[in-house]
């Protein structure tokens, strides 16, 4: 009877250890599986954003023919109440041409407003990844000090 129960025991114990190898060839399928969720969800955040830029882009402007033209705000003073620029208040005229700060929307002449500043298409804020944009020079200061 001893002998019989012993027999009992030794199976089991193969049982609990092949039951254990088990689970451990199951947990390194789910680590597998869990990096190529987290790869796919990388892929799929990525194709968003690229989604999403090319809708900004198309709503906005093409950054392809003037990155300048990427970053619209409604903010922007009108182009027929301006006469002056804003900085050194020279008159504009057909040489001495407009240009809207990206960050403020007021307008300055090419001198005035000759820094740019990378701006996020999506939400016009500054972003290392952003498009160039031009930026006066007070918007320029400020921003400078974030970046500190």
């Amino acid at each position: 009877m001893l002998s019989e129960k012993q027999e009992k025991i030794v199976g089991l114990e193969s049982k609990i250890e092949q039951a254990n190898e088990n689970a451990e060839t199951l947990r390194k399928i789910i680590e597998d599986l869990e990096m190529k969720l987290q790869e796919k969800e990388t892929e799929l955040l990525k194709a968003n954003t690229v989604a999403n830029n090319v809708a900004n882009r198309n709503v906005i402007g093409s950054i392809f023919k003037d990155p300048y033209k990427a970053v619209v705000n409604e903010h922007w003073e009108d182009d027929k109440e301006v006469k002056e620029c804003g900085g050194c208040h020279n008159k504009f005229s057909f040489i001495n041409r407009k240009h809207h700060c990206r960050v403020c929307g007021k307008i300055f002449c090419a001198n005035c407003v000759n820094n740019t500043v990378k701006l996020s298409i999506a939400n016009q804020t500054l972003s290392t990844n952003g498009v160039p944009a031009k930026v006066c020079n007070n918007c320029f200061k400020d921003t400078i000090g974030k970046f500190k």
